[in-house]
Formats: structure tokens, sequence, C-alpha cells
């Protein structure tokens, strides 16, 4: 799904976890970066999915907040001064006992990997992918080349995450073997091996630097 303009250039940020709440949490972590770089003006945009993917910490907290506020008197409360007010101004009998029924249910956590919902279902896997027992959330990023060593440097320790900009890498990864073969005191020298780390980002850190 292309959010921007086809004349954008946009660069994909994956966050990933062994399960969807660990890369939940990531996405959360990631979009939180990339909102403080676009402050700073380092990105021009970004588009994910975040506020529909609520970590599992944090939909408990929000649910005991919720229960702790609406107790049954409370709830009964509600109910019974707007059935009053319905009455008074008119309203049909039973207008707004969807709302009640509404308020009672009991609320749970959301499992995103078991929503059933498809309209939901199809929103959530515009922005989720699972392979290989590993869960993956997408943010899109549109930013300037120029800005790309300083933006890219911020996630440089993060091994949950995951940038896909095959062709910015793949010039840093030319400029570094050039350097190390070519550039330094006219003698080849031997390049510097690649760790696990930076192959799953898909760049070498050493050739930021």
């Amino acid at each position: 799904m292309q959010l921007f303009d086809s004349k954008e250039k946009t660069v994909l940020f994956v966050s990933v976890g062994q399960d969807m709440d660990s890369a939940a949490k990531s996405y959360a972590e990631t979009n939180r970066k990339l909102s403080g770089l676009q402050q700073k003006g380092l990105i021009k945009e970004y588009a994910s999915a975040e506020q529909f993917l609520i970590p599992q910490n944090e939909q408990q907290k929000r649910l005991q907040r919720w229960n702790n506020y609406w107790t049954t008197e409370k709830k009964a409360f509600a109910c019974e001064n707007i059935q009053a007010a319905a009455r008074s101004f008119g309203f049909k009998e039973g207008t707004f006992d969807t709302f009640c029924q509404w308020l009672n249910q009991p609320f749970e956590e959301q499992k995103y990997q078991a929503d059933t919902n498809e309209t939901s279902a199809r929103l959530m896997n515009e922005w989720m992918t699972s392979a290989d027992s590993i869960s993956m959330l997408i943010t899109q990023v549109r930013i300037s080349d120029a800005a790309k060593d300083s933006v890219y440097q911020q996630f440089s320790t993060d091994n949950d995450v995951v940038i896909f900009d095959r062709a910015y890498f793949a010039n840093k990864w030319v400029s570094a073997i050039n350097d190390d073969f070519y550039h330094k005191d006219n003698r080849p020298n031997q390049a510097k091996p690649l760790s696990s780390s930076s192959l799953r980002y898909g760049f070498h850190t050493d050739a930021l630097n």
C-alpha cells in the first residue's frame, strides 16, 4: 500500500518481534523515534498503523482504568439517566438500549492475529505480516537523500528494526569497499566482515561512520 505521492521516495521501516505483542512494542518505539525526527525536520512525514496496534501491557492498563471507573453502579446510573432524558425529549422507548448493552459488555484485550473481523483484518494486513515465527509491522517514511545518514544512524543499534532502502545501502557498501581497498595509503586493505546484525539490517554500520 502506497500512501504518499508516487513521485516521492518512500522507505520502509519494519519493526520485528517473536510475536505480535513484542513487535507492537518495537513498533511504538520506532514511531516514537520517527516522530522526534520529524519534529527536527529530518524526515518529511511517516505513516503507520500504530494507533490501531496497542501493545498487550498497555491494553491491560487501559482496561484496568476503564473498569476502575465504570463500576456496575456507574453503568446503571448512566443508563437510567439516559433513558429518563430520552423519554423527556420524546425519544422512542429503547432508543439507547444498544448503547447500554455496549457499555455493559465485558471488554477484553485485542488479539490482532486472531481478529476475525473482515474489515479489521484487511486493514491490519496492509501493515503487518508474519513469517517463520517472526511478526513484522510496517512504517512508511518519506525522507530526503540528504537526511538519510543522520536518520539511519539513529536506528543503527536497534536489533528489532529493519530498514528497506536497497539503493542507499548498496551505495554505502560500494563506498566502504572502495575506501577499504583503494583509499587507505594507496594500499589494498582487507575489507571488514559484515556482522550478523548488519546483514539483518541490510547495511554495514561501519559504512555510516
